[in-house]
């Protein structure tokens, strides 16, 4: 028949079909007559005709053989239809078709890149072979389907390719047509469904990574149903695991009952273990780089499991080379794939640098104890901090607040009391005759603790050195709040620059009646006999670990519940800056960014400031002493001291965070040292600076930080759009002689797409089923190709019809036949 076909194709003229495409033969006519006539009585006419000429011949006939009469008859007739297939215009229509469309669909969901635990057999082999023919060293979900389509020399696309058009998307989200890797040659702008688009298609497919956060294969699945709306879909192809992260809704099941009403069955590849492996994971260890001999040092870490919801496991904290933990506490794991943080805290006994290592103690049937398993380097100093306390007039916190800090065997402090007389100065033995008159004496000292202090009794020239102090210098600085001038009186100054707040309220404080403040000037302000309260914590607070009172969190959370004062007033600063941090609120009054700060902090250019809203945390002594109120003095004062431990005069590079969830935006700073080289002046004033960020084995992208406006050259930048990895930063052009500033982070998955990992059988069966499709497992995947439906062949171009009617050969045929009637008769004597 094919030879036939060519034949025809070469005799009418008609132009072959190319590879991939075939051709749609009909004739088109018109019945004789139906133009004046109904149909009917047309072919009545015909069959009236028909049955003339037989009564004709067995009239005139009846003396010849049946045999000669029933010839005769017969060319009477074949002369009669050539006739009315000239009369009905008969002609060829030749369409030009494609091969059936077919949808190959592949999830690149987060939970695609799963590793599952199978047990060993037949399923395990199956699984490494697959991720080896996909050049991956796991057996991830989508690895495997990597391996079923491209492996054995992509022998799978290329079945589907010889017997169909193929459209390859992939969803997550929502569907999405595959890019295909640039610079893929002439193939990568061939037809998908050709067997041209084979090699770009494999290496499409090989280049696919499980980033999705979510997972919606129904609506994905609906996508491209309606892409098809108007053309053919003989079937389709769905590598997944079938789970659906945002609701019920969309299950691949509920999209099977639109694609049967439009004839398009599911062909499923389900993909990943039915019960996946149990696993802890410790991840995003933490901890302060620098401590204080005799301070707590607290590590932070997170725990994610699945398979062990609610379960208790014990987590260690150790030196390394030292193998009795120095500290343990009992963990309630959370539900499958959320992530929640714990802490755990030690009084170091020796100064030096050391490993700490927190570890999760293995549960039974555990697939992975490697990653139980996190440590951090941390450096303990000693050392005594110089720490100077500014005040105008003894109020009640100074009166607290000073005697602790000469207690304080790890403080040297110096005060300055503004307004006392010089007797006084005299006979304390702490106390300065006046503020530090130039950069270097101001600089020997870590910590600055500025009370309600008159800027404009001590000049300008004080506040810019602060500023500086802070920035450059990289330390500590605590304002505590006064209801004379701290802060409302610095607005327009370079401390409001350092404070963590905006100053833009016309009111200074707020208080009770029996305290009536005043603001700048003597003006009385509002005030509130109902204010009284009790400092919370926030969340960003809790993570701080100079605001734990307590060794452990539990003890932590019950010591803050039970603070021994409530307090009477505060300075109302509604509004924090947009890098600052509230570590504590006012429980009930509302400001710009939630409750009233209490306690905020903000980094600045090296350095760090806290801002106390209250001057009443003395009240915390109450009953207990120096239980808290030390605690909280002593821990904020490191803190803040190490600001400047923490930043050498060398360039250093940070993240924000360690560990970003995908789509997190990762924010950079860089700050680089003031003394700068004259060849580098230059480059530090143009605004800019750069950072390589490393992204895989000779891969490198290079990311901007503009500068921030203040003295310390201090650069800042975001990075968006990360796939999931391990991330490292590199500095561009250091210093001469200097290492280059370097950080790492870690991008993963979102806690809710890992949430639910097991493979969804039971829905990708009956999405199968309604559809009128089948299940397959990766084991009889092998099967796919047989299993499919044939389909319609795609219609792609309709050429002129080709006149048969009136073709010499017809009129040659109707010649022949005539005379072959004429010599018949001739011969039986009827002529």
């Amino acid at each position: 028949m094919a030879a036939i076909k060519r034949f025809l194709e070469w005799y009418l003229g008609v132009d072959p079909a190319r590879p991939g495409e075939g051709s749609a033969w009909t004739l088109q006519y018109a019945v004789p007559g139906s133009e004046w006539f109904p149909v009917e009585i047309c072919a009545g006419l015909i069959l009236l005709a028909i049955g003339l000429i037989w009564w004709v011949y067995r009239r005139d006939a009846v003396m010849l053989s049946r045999r000669r009469r029933w010839g005769l008859m017969g060319l009477r007739i074949a002369v009669f239809f050539v006739l009315l297939l000239m009369l009905s215009r008969l002609s060829l229509q030749v369409e030009k078709t494609g091969l059936p469309n077919l949808a190959v669909l592949i999830d690149v969901s987060g939970s695609m890149g799963i590793v599952d635990r199978y047990p060993k057999g037949t399923m395990t082999t199956t699984a490494d072979r697959l991720a080896q023919e996909a050049g991956r060293s796991e057996t991830s979900r989508l690895a495997m389907a990597q391996g079923l389509l491209t492996g054995d020399d992509a022998g799978l696309l290329k079945s589907l390719s010889q017997h169909y058009r193929l459209q390859v998307s992939t969803f997550s989200q929502d569907s999405r047509p595959l890019v295909l890797p640039a610079g893929g040659g002439p193939e990568a702008t061939s037809e998908s469904g050709g067997t041209l688009g084979v090699g770009a298609l494999t290496r499409g497919v090989k280049e696919l990574q499980a980033e999705g956060s979510q997972t919606r294969p129904g609506a994905a699945v609906l996508e491209v149903l309606n892409d098809f709306r108007g053309g053919s879909l003989a079937a389709m192809v769905i590598f997944t695991d079938g789970v659906a992260t945002t609701s019920q809704r969309d299950l691949l099941s509920q999209a099977a009952g639109t694609a049967r009403t439009l004839g398009v069955p599911f062909y499923i590849v389900g993909l990943g273990s039915e019960e996946p492996g149990r696993d802890i994971e410790l991840d995003d260890v933490r901890s302060e780089p620098t401590v204080f001999l005799g301070d707590p040092l607290t590590v932070q870490f997170r725990l994610r499991s699945q398979g062990y919801a609610r379960r208790e496991v014990e987590v260690t904290l150790r030196e390394e080379g030292v193998a009795e933990p120095v500290a343990s506490t009992r963990f309630t794991l959370a539900n499958d794939g959320v992530s929640i943080p714990g802490e755990l805290t030690y009084l170091p006994e020796h100064e030096g640098e050391r490993t700490v290592v927190v570890e999760v103690t293995p549960l039974t049937d555990e697939v992975d104890a490697a990653n139980n398993r996190g440590s951090k380097k941390v450096v303990v100093n000693r050392e005594q901090l110089r720490v100077l306390y500014v005040e105008r007039l003894p109020r009640w916190e100074y009166r607290a607040l000073k005697p602790l800090l000469e207690r304080d065997d790890a403080i040297s402090v110096d005060t300055l009391l503004l307004d006392a007389d010089l007797e006084f100065g005299a006979e304390d033995r702490t106390s300065l005759r006046q503020f530090p008159t130039t950069m270097d004496q101001l600089a020997e000292y870590d910590v600055v603790i500025w009370g309600d202090v008159d800027l404009n009794a001590m000049g300008q020239d004080v506040a810019e050195m602060l500023k500086e102090y802070v920035g450059v210098q990289g330390s500590g600085l605590i304002l505590i709040a006064g209801m004379e001038f701290n802060p409302l009186s610095y607005r327009g100054t370079s401390i409001e620059t350092l404070l963590p707040v905006y100053l833009e309220t016309e009111d200074a404080s707020l208080g009770t009646a029996a305290e009536t403040p005043t603001g700048a000037g003597g003006a009385e302000l509002p005030l509130d006999g109902s204010l009284r309260f009790r400092i919370e914590r926030t969340q960003e607070g809790k993570s701080w670990p100079f605001l734990h009172l307590a060794d452990t969190p539990a003890r932590d959370t019950e010591a803050w519940n039970s603070l021994p004062a409530e307090f009477d007033w505060l300075a109302d600063t509604p509004r924090k800056k947009p890098g600052a941090q509230v570590l504590a609120v006012h429980p009930h009054r509302q400001g710009v960014h939630g409750k009233s700060p209490v306690l905020a902090v903000q980094r600045y250019g090296r350095g760090l400031v806290l801002y106390q809203a209250t001057d009443e945390l003395w009240k915390w002594r109450r009953r207990v002493e120096d239980l808290y109120y030390g605690r909280y003095w002593s821990q904020a004062i490191r803190s803040l001291a190490k600001s400047r431990q923490d930043h050498a005069d060398v360039a250093t590079l940070t993240t924000d965070r360690s560990e970003y969830d995908l789509g997190d935006t990762v924010r950079l700073r860089l700050f680089l040292p003031e003394q700068t080289l004259p060849d580098q002046v230059e480059r530090v004033d143009t605004g800019d600076a750069s950072i390589s960020l490393i992204t895989g084995p000779g891969e490198r992208r290079i990311v901007t930080l503009r500068r921030v406006s203040g003295p310390a050259p201090l650069f800042e930048g975001t990075i968006e759009s990360l796939p999931i990895g391990n991330f490292r930063c590199v500095q561009n052009e250091p210093l001469p002689g200097e290492e280059p500033a370097t950080c790492e982070f870690k991008v993963q998955q979102a806690q809710r797409e890992l949430a639910e990992r097991q493979m969804n059988r039971a829905d990708l069966i009956e999405a199968a089923r309604v559809s009128h499709g089948r299940f397959l497992t990766i084991e009889d995947a092998s099967e796919l190709v047989e299993s499919l439906p044939a389909g319609r062949p795609d219609r792609l171009a309709e050429s002129r019809p080709i006149p048969l009617w009136n073709r010499v050969e017809v009129l040659l045929l109707v010649t022949l036949l005539l005379g072959a009637e004429w010599i018949f008769r001739k011969q039986s004597r009827l002529v």
